[in-house]
């Protein structure tokens, strides 16, 4: 019999912001709103400083409009999980940039960690792409929490 796996994300977004919400600059100062740019290259020419502190999952603040998701990156289930028929919920707070990117992703809580669920979330949310969070109608970059589900079903 062939096992299906099927990857639920759930509550894509939980719109959610920090209490430190700003704007970010990039250090390619000509990059705005709407220009078609590589995520990765952002990734790799920020400066992490900029960057505000991660929230406690209990700290998140309700930003409208909320980042939402244009592209999203599928993990790919981890075979010792696999094997071994694990599930687990994960949660991933992201860093989402003006420009929608995924700065940050860090996994603040995993229901079965140690079957590399971990690592499977956060290189789907790096592959994702969000509209920007909105403040003063301008673009600002926010902590989000992503939430993932890995289930099996045979």
């Amino acid at each position: 019999m062939r096992t299906i796996i099927s990857i639920i994300i759930i509550g894509l977004l939980i719109g959610c912001a920090s209490k430190d919400t700003q704007s970010l600059q990039h250090r390619d100062s000509s990059l705005t709103y709407g220009d078609t740019f590589d995520c990765e290259e952002i990734r790799k020419n920020i400066s992490p400083d900029i960057i505000p502190p991660q929230p406690s999952l209990n700290e998140f603040l309700t930003v409208t409009p909320q980042p939402k998701i244009i592209f999203e990156g599928v993990p790919e289930y981890p075979k010792d999980a696999l094997k071994n028929n694990v599930t687990a919920e994960v949660i991933v707070a992201l860093y989402v940039d003006e420009h929608g990117c995924v700065l940050v992703a860090k996994v603040p809580k995993c229901t079965n960690p140690g079957y590399g669920f971990e690592d499977a979330a956060i290189n789907a949310a790096y592959q994702s792409k969000f509209s920007p969070a909105m403040s003063d109608d301008k673009p600002v970059g926010t902590w989000i929490k992503y939430e993932m589900a890995f289930t099996l079903n045979n």
